[in-house]
């Protein structure tokens, strides 16, 4: 019999059940090759129906490694995934449902893929998303587009120091967020959250120009001192009766955030958000928010947020979403007030093959009692902001359920105090999970 025909013979053997057959012909195939995917796909196919998951694994694996073409790729795929999940393996179960969806031959059988991971989802308490981002910016360190800083209202001019003004670099980011279910039935789940996000900052080489004389001189900005970190856990319950179209949320969270290496604060918050569906393609939201935040020099502060926002799905299937926020900061050396908007929508089709979306918004700051040094700004500080930005997402180009994304992205702030006032353009480059 020719390898050919041994191999399809074997693989049919296997998935008939007709395990003996399977065997005898993979064991010859492999003698002549021990390479050989379909022969190993066939055996692991065997191992699996006889119970033996970890062997079954263990030749799944090495089918998948030795495969050529999509079709055996994503059998070895399937076949993996079944044996991790007969040994109650959920993340590498996922794993390996994302690499069969990947190297799914057709869309039938990828979305038969798709149904496993979702049904999965449900029943595994287990949770994880990633993304990733890097962006080439004109403004890393949100500096000031002007050398001066200007306060409205004091005839004094004073000259910033380098590491004050816009520079520009490469700034990569980086998120994972995990939960655990701990109950759920038709009315209420609890959930155990984390998450971590990292974001490090690559300045151009000679961003910072040549340095200022005394006294305006100051040791330059390094990538370390752009670093930031931030770390939190939290505890979230959801609650939707039967039949209502009233969904409630509430979290408790604890939050720990650094920059240059070093902490500066930990901060423990509280939050309720509800959401109305008014009817299927409406609905109105709402949330509360306070958190308390102790800084490393031991000084606390108080922030509370209110927010509201309406969503509505569009005759296209296109969404589009009105939010906007209040929110209000209270420590032992300042106070700031703000109010933040944004109207966001996404198209219902892709464009080809690329989902596309863009938000445009802005926002006003206050800080009632604000001083430089020892001037006081006359009427306090005030920042407005705004921005727009587009977001595409290639899905033709995913691999193992991460696709590529792209953001483009102008911000600017004005201010009464220069410094604070600065624009930026950055294009991200990254990848997001899509399921």
């Amino acid at each position: 019999m020719a390898p050919p025909e041994a191999r399809k013979i074997a693989v049919e053997a296997s998935l008939r059940g007709q395990n003996a057959l399977a065997v005898a012909l993979a064991r010859q195939l492999l003698k002549a090759d021990p390479q050989d995917s379909a022969a190993l796909l066939a055996l692991a196919t065997t191992r699996l129906s006889a119970g033996d998951a970890a062997e079954a694994y263990r030749l799944g694996r090495l089918s998948f490694r030795a495969a050529e073409g999509k079709a055996l790729h994503h059998e070895a795929a399937r076949v993996t995934a079944l044996a991790a999940l007969a040994q109650d393996q959920t993340l590498r179960t996922r794993f390996w449902l994302r690499r069969a969806a990947d190297t799914a031959p057709d869309p039938v059988s990828r979305a038969k893929v798709m149904r496993n991971y979702r049904l999965l989802q449900m029943k595994s308490p287990w949770r994880t998303r990633f993304n990733f981002s890097v962006s080439p910016s004109d403004n890393v360190n949100g500096g000031s587009d002007s050398p001066y800083n200007l306060i409205e209202g004091v005839p004094i001019v004073g000259v910033l120091s380098p590491a004050a003004r816009a520079l520009p670099g490469i700034v990569a980011e980086a998120s994972a967020n995990l939960s655990y279910r701990l109950s759920q039935d038709a009315a209420q789940q609890t959930v155990l959250t984390g998450a971590v996000a990292v974001r490090r900052v690559h300045l151009d080489a000679n961003a910072q120009g040549a340095p200022l004389p005394p006294p305006f001189d100051t040791l330059p900005l390094t990538n370390a001192d752009l670093a930031t970190s931030s770390a939190q856990i939290g505890l979230a319950h959801m609650r939707r009766a039967q039949d209502s179209a009233l969904t409630q949320s509430y979290d408790v969270n604890f939050t720990q955030v650094w920059q240059g290496g070093a902490r500066v604060y930990h901060g423990v918050g509280a939050a309720v958000d509800l959401r109305l569906a008014l009817d299927p393609s409406k609905a109105i939201s709402g949330s509360l928010g306070l958190e308390h935040r102790t800084y490393a020099n031991g000084r606390a502060a108080r922030i509370a947020t209110m927010g509201a926002g309406i969503t509505l799905i569009l005759p296209d299937k296109g969404r589009l979403r009105v939010e906007g926020q209040m929110r209000h900061a209270d420590g032992p050396t300042f106070t700031s007030r703000s109010a933040s908007g944004q109207i966001s929508y996404a198209l219902g089709r892709p464009v080809k093959t690329v989902q596309v979306s863009t938000s445009v918004g802005g926002s006003y700051v206050d800080h009632p009692s604000y001083a430089v040094g020892f001037i006081a700004v006359p009427g306090g500080r005030q920042d407005k902001s705004l921005f727009a930005q587009i977001d595409a997402t290639f899905t033709a180009a995913e691999y193992a359920g991460f696709s590529p994304t792209l953001r483009l992205r102008q911000s600017r702030t004005d201010s009464n105090v220069s410094r604070f006032g600065g624009s930026e353009l950055a294009l991200s480059v990254g990848f997001e999970s899509r399921f």
